[in-house]
C-alpha cells in the first residue's frame, strides 16, 4: 500500500516518504518476488486471464508493494492495466498524486476498474501531518471515486487496514490480558492513530458511494518494515510467524484476495472483507484466549518440533485475533483460500520450505 501519492510538490514528498528506498528494497526483496512469483501462479492455474477481469484496470499505489503486486500479476496474465504512483518505477505508467486532480482525471479515464492501494499509513506517522493524511488519504480517495462516476466505471477495490479497529478500548482489552477480536463491524471508538482514522473516513466515503459497484479490504500486517524492530530475543522471520495467528496476512494472499474481491462485484459490492491469515479460532475459543498453549497443543501439535529445529520461539499468547471468516466464505463472501497460514508453515517448516524459513511470504 505504497503511495508515496503526496500532494502537489510530489518531488519533495515523494523524498519525504523515502519511497526510493522502500522501492529499491522491495526489488531486492525475496518476499516480493515469491508473492508475485505463487501469485501468478495461481492467477494462471484458476484460469484467471484477460477476460476474467473487466479492462483496463488502474492501481494506485503501483510503486509499492502490494500496488507493484497486482500490477505484476495482472499484466502477467494479459490484463490492460495502468499504474499510478508519486514515484517512478516500471509497474507505474502515470507519475504523480492521489491528491491532484488533474492526476487522477488523467488516470482514471478509459479505466473500468480500480484497485485504490495508495495510501500514508502508518511508517509515515512521524514525517505527515493530520492534514497530510486527511488529503491523501480521504480527499485523495474522493478525487478517484468522483472521477469513476465520470469514467463510468464498473468497480472500485479500496485496501483499507485492520489497524483502524484498534482503538484505545480495544487497546485497553489487550493491557487487561484478554484477547481483542475483530470482524468487519465499525470500531466501537476512534482509531487510535491518524492513519487509522483517515483510513476509516476513507472508507465510509467508499461505502457510501452509489455511483459504482465498490468493497473495502482490511489486511493486517503484510509489510515486513511495519515490524520496525522484531519482539525482544526473536528473528523477523519467527516474529512474522507467530504472527500469522492473529494479525498477519502473506502478501501473495492479499494479492488473491484482491482479485477475488474484484471477481465477485458487484455481488460484494458494499462489503467490508478483513484479508488475515485464519487462524482456526472460534468466538467460543474467546475465554481459553489469549493463552497459545492449547491452541499449539491441540490444533498445531507439529509446531512444537518444527520451531526448535528452527530455533524459533513459540507464541506464548494470541493477543488480537482479526477473523477473516467472511472473505472465506464461498457463497456470500470472497471464496478466499489463503496459501500462508501458522498450520501451513509449520507443515512447510517440516518439509524444509526455504520460503518458510527466511519469512519469505
Amino acid at each position: 500500500m505504497s503511495e508515496g501519492s503526496c500532494g502537489s510538490d510530489a518531488g519533495a514528498l515523494a523524498s519525504r516518504v523515502s519511497r526510493a528506498r522502500l522501492l529499491k528494497r522491495c526489488e531486492e526483496d525475496l518476499v516480493l518476488a515469491q508473492a508475485m512469483e505463487m501469485a501468478h501462479a495461481e492467477a494462471a492455474h484458476a484460469g484467471s486471464g484477460p477476460a476474467a477481469f473487466p479492462s483496463p484496470i488502474l492501481v494506485t499505489g503501483s510503486s509499492g508493494l502490494l500496488g507493484a503486486a497486482l500490477v505484476t500479476v495482472l499484466r502477467g496474465v494479459g490484463v490492460s492495466v495502468r499504474g499510478l504512483d508519486v514515484l517512478a518505477a516500471g509497474t507505474t505508467d502515470v507519475q504523480g498524486s492521489v491528491a491532484d486532480a488533474a492526476v487522477v482525471e488523467r488516470a482514471v479515464q478509459g479505466c473500468k476498474a480500480i484497485f485504490h492501494t495508495a495510501s500514508l499509513h502508518h511508517p509515515d506517522d512521524d514525517t505527515f501531518s493530520e492534514s497530510d493524511f486527511v488529503r491523501i488519504n480521504v480527499h485523495g480517495t474522493q478525487l478517484l471515486l468522483d472521477a469513476a462516476a465520470r469514467a463510468g466505471c464498473e468497480a472500485f477495490v479500496y485496501t483499507s487496514t485492520t489497524s483502524l479497529m484498534v482503538t484505545e478500548a480495544a487497546k485497553e482489552t489487550m493491557a487487561r490480558g484478554e484477547c481483542f477480536w475483530a470482524d468487519e463491524r465499525e470500531p466501537t471508538g476512534p482509531p487510535r492513530n491518524k492513519y487509522g482514522r483517515t483510513k476509516l473516513a476513507a472508507e465510509r466515503l467508499c461505502l457510501g458511494q452509489a455511483v459504482c459497484p465498490v468493497v473495502v479490504l482490511r489486511p493486517s500486517r503484510f509489510f515486513a518494515e511495519e515490524l520496525r524492530e522484531p519482539t525482544a530475543g526473536l528473528s523477523l522471520p519467527n516474529d512474522k510467524a507467530n504472527e500469522l495467528l492473529g494479525r498477519r496476512v502473506a502478501l501473495r494472499d492479499v494479492v488473491d484476495g484482491h482479485l477475488r474481491a474484484l471477481k465477485r462485484l458487484p455481488a460484494v459490492s458494499g462489503r467490508v472483507f478483513i484479508l488475515a491469515a485464519p487462524t482456526g479460532l472460534r468466538r467460543e475459543d474467546l475465554p481459553r484466549l489469549p493463552d497459545a498453549s492449547w491452541l499449539l497443543e491441540e490444533r498445531v501439535p507439529a509446531a512444537a518440533a518444527a520451531f526448535a529445529q528452527a530455533a524459533w520461539r513459540l507464541p506464548a499468547a494470541v493477543p488480537r485475533v482479526y477473523d477473516s471468516s467472511a472473505a472465506l466464505d464461498e457463497e456470500q463472501g470472497l471464496g478466499w483460500r489463503p496459501e500462508w497460514t501458522f498450520a501451513s508453515l509449520v507443515a512447510r517448516m517440516a518439509s524444509g520450505d526455504e520460503c518458510a524459513r527466511l519469512g519469505a511470504y
